[in-house]
């Protein structure tokens, strides 16, 4: 679907909708989404190449979906994603959107050569052909293109409103631009309502434009008012005038007005947002209720009775009308309503009841853009991390595994529900940082007791870093200017050490002094010592961007050059100051860790080039650099570094696209692999160090990893096998609204018999023994 559906069609059809439902008296509903024989969803492998993220995807004819991604198209074959045969795209030209589908023709647009020049090309059957060029009005934007029910090309042309008839464009003479256009299409004819005035479009191409009987004022800017008009009935066109705030209604054969004055009379609304035209002719909208203080849905039925649903959607007070709304709906072949929410995830109305379905299913639900429904009566979903199906239970197959469902923790050990910004475990306590830099009690992680209030005065003024110290009962903060030892027991400052550092890098402690970046973005590093007086200062090939790994007394640091084909790794003698060695890997590095006695270190990077994608784990000789081994991920990058087991002598990662791996430290060879539903979390700073990675963590007999969709899953060291998969974000709300109001301060831990959850909202700490009483779900498919 492209720019000009996704405003002169899909905003016209988008509904606002929310996550919690009441009924008519506005009792809180329980929704259930595991409730009773409805299917279950999966996640498809993502397409072949280097392409990370999702665009857009379509049905070809009801059957064949398509994904547009990156600088590709893709169809599904059933059991992977595979480019098109036929005319190849033209090579080096991005493509720019998915036209029609589903019940019409469906084409892929690509940038021209020359300018203001575009490209069409016809899918079906596994096959990209090329249909014509089209005009391009602004080449960083969508093209305006519309496909109709009748299979008719539309463009917006210099002259106007251009259509495809017969292999030929031919102007219409009707002024209209689509994307400030509503679109009403009945199937044999097309009718644009632009600027006051109705153009209707025959099969033939024959424009016939009308002046509405009254002026009305339609807001139609994208992004503003959400959906202001709607097919009702037939051939009627429904129209909120926000200036009048009322409906108006026109017909669409003949431009007259309809008299709607009963169904004005039975709104108890003066604003309506979202209306929506679904197959038996009525329109639904949304409307704040006062009473309820919240937004909720209603009908119009085709004979003009206004009425509410048994469960009516209510998003709840305080939610405008702009960050609420759903990204796609879809009316199914079985009557029931769906909702793509750009934060909850996806709802179901159907027979009066609405099912969620949201991070307890496994999958990254919230901000899916799209829904569509197969000729079977599968529904795709995509977002910019992948494409989902909903496959209905009388459609599952023998074979197939069910995605793993994750818990909700309900045990709780002991939990402080306060606004935080920062969490550190440091020696058993929890260091938390409140909103504005407000300094938090340091807590016991096996109690949560508090056990100091420390002061730390005007030092949080700045960005802080909290980190361990060489002794027990010790921590370590820092800031551009200075760093200050403290006893965690008391929040009592030790020593203070003035010195000019790289604040988003935390200082590493060393016998008598620390290990620093000087200045910001800096490429020295530089030993000083308690007093801040410089040891020694080792120049670097390029700027420190992680944090450097140390053992012993050697240190390894990733750094980047001023542009792309810098990024290099090097060894520093820590006793010295010397630089042993450095290599220029031409690759983003992602961090580094050292196995028991500094023998070998693990490197994370992530190789790019124009052809091929690459995540890559290196083992090196610390003292030399030479590379013992070098594992590849084809296809893939790496954002977190690696954790190594150094009483294994084993080494784990986890990969972009949700691949975690246990490799032989000592010979690179793969132990076990096992497939997240879902890519591994991943912070608002990039590669940038950041307190909460890795994501990726091995405590004792279990490792863990966190999913982009806050589900922690525990894997069993050995073989990698599921031991439990736990919704962190379910599980610290206080409400069933969970999009956008949680986030992970920190990567869960385990203390003795609980796992330790810090988010923005607090910390709480769960019984680990409650997570492995649970029966849990088949695994997750390892496509």
């Amino acid at each position: 679907m492209g720019r000009t559906e996704q405003i002169a069609v899909c905003t016209l059809l988008f509904l606002c909708a929310g996550t919690v439902f009441a009924d008519r008296f506005g009792a809180a509903a329980e929704p259930d989404a595991t409730a009773g024989p409805i299917g279950h969803w999966e996640k498809l492998p993502p397409p072949p190449g280097r392409s990370m993220g999702i665009d857009q995807i379509a049905l070809e004819s009801h059957n064949t979906l398509w994904i547009m991604a990156g600088t590709g198209v893709h169809y599904w074959t059933g059991d992977g994603f595979r480019p098109p045969a036929g005319d190849a795209l033209r090579a080096g030209q991005y493509l720019t959107g998915l036209y029609g589908g589903c019940d019409r023709p469906l084409f892929a647009s690509q940038h021209g050569t020359e300018e203001n020049r575009g490209k069409l090309y016809r899918l079906s059957d596994g096959r990209a052909l090329y249909e014509t060029d089209f005009y391009f009005e602004v080449t960083h934007e969508y093209p305006d293109l519309y496909v109709s029910k009748s299979g008719l090309l539309f463009n917006s042309a210099r002259d106007g409103l251009a259509v495809y008839i017969n292999g030929q464009w031919k102007q219409t003479g009707a002024a209209v631009r689509l994307r400030n256009s509503l679109v009403f299409d009945t199937g044999k004819t097309v009718h644009f309502f632009c600027e006051g005035k109705l153009h209707s479009i025959d099969a033939d191409g024959h424009a016939t434009q009308r002046e509405l009987a009254t002026s009305i004022q339609v807001e139609t800017t994208p992004g503003r008012h959400v959906a202001p008009g709607a097919i009702w009935g037939r051939n009627r066109m429904l129209l909120f005038d926000h200036d009048a705030k009322a409906l108006r209604a026109f017909n669409l054969d003949s431009g007259a007005e309809v008299d709607v004055t009963d169904v004005n009379a039975q709104l108890p609304y003066k604003w309506l947002y979202g209306l929506r035209s679904t197959d038996d002719g009525s329109v639904w909208f949304r409307a704040f209720d006062e009473k309820r203080s919240a937004y909720v849905l209603h009908r119009i039925s085709p004979d003009g009775k206004v009425t509410s649903p048994e469960q009516a959607v209510v998003l709840g007070a305080g939610c405008t009308i702009f960050s609420k709304h759903p990204y796609g709906t879809l009316t199914a072949s079985d009557g029931a309503i769906w909702f793509a929410l750009n934060e909850q995830g996806i709802l179901r109305y159907r027979n009066g009841r609405v099912e969620e379905f949201d991070d307890r299913v496994g999958y990254q639900l919230g901000g899916c853009r799209y829904l569509l429904e197969d000729s079977r009566g599968r529904i795709y979903a995509a977002s910019s991390y992948g494409v989902y199906t909903f496959i209905p239970e009388h459609l599952a197959t023998e074979g197939r595994t069910r995605p793993r469902r994750p818990s909700i923790p309900t045990k709780v050990a002991w939990k402080h529900a306060v606004e935080v910004s920062g969490g550190w475990r440091v020696g058993g306590k929890i260091v938390l940082l409140g909103a504005s830099y407000r300094v938090l009690p340091i807590l016991d992680a096996a109690t949560g007791r508090p056990l100091s209030e420390p002061k730390y005065g005007p030092f949080l003024s700045d960005y802080a870093w909290f980190g361990p110290a060489r002794r027990p009962g010790e921590m370590l903060l820092s800031n551009a200017k200075e760093i200050l030892l403290v006893e965690t027991a008391g929040g009592q400052v030790r020593q203070t050490t003035p010195y000019k550092l790289d604040y988003r890098i935390a200082p590493v402690p060393l016998k008598d002094g620390y290990l620093v970046v000087k200045g910001y973005r800096g490429s020295h590093l530089v030993r000083i010592d308690q007093a801040g007086n410089e040891i020694w200062d080792c120049q670097l090939p390029g700027y420190v961007m992680l944090h450097p790994a140390v053992f012993g007394s050697f240190a390894v640091v990733q750094t980047r050059g001023g542009s792309y084909g810098g990024q290099a790794t090097s060894g520093v003698d820590l006793n010295t100051g010397k630089r042993l060695w450095s290599e220029t890997v031409n690759a983003y590095g992602s961090g580094a860790a050292f196995g028991d006695d500094a023998t070998y270190v693990i490197e994370a990077d992530t190789w790019l080039s124009p052809e091929a994608t690459e995540g890559w784990l290196i083992c090196r000789k610390p003292t030399t650099g030479e590379r013992l081994w070098h594992y590849r991920r084809e296809n893939n990058t790496i954002s977190h570094w690696p954790v190594v087991d150094r009483k294994r002598n084993r080494v784990f990662a986890v990969f972009n696209r949700g691949e975690v791996v246990c490799l032989d430290a000592l010979d690179g060879r793969v132990f076990w692999e096992t497939r997240l539903p879902e890519g591994p979390f991943e912070t608002n700073g990039g590669r940038s160090y950041d307190a909460y990675w890795p994501v990726i963590d091995c405590h004792d007999d279990l490792v863990l990893v966190v999913d982009r969709n806050m589900v922690l899953h525990l894997l069993e060291v050995d073989k990698g096998q599921y031991q439990a998969s736990l919704a962190l974000a379910s599980a610290s709300h206080k409400h069933t609204q969970k999009a956008g109001r949680v986030e992970l301060i920190t990567m869960p831990s385990i203390e003795g018999e609980n796992l330790i959850v810090v988010t923005n909202q607090g910390v709480v700490a769960y019984r680990i023994a409650e997570f492995f009483e649970q029966p849990q779900l088949a695994q997750v498919p390892s496509d």
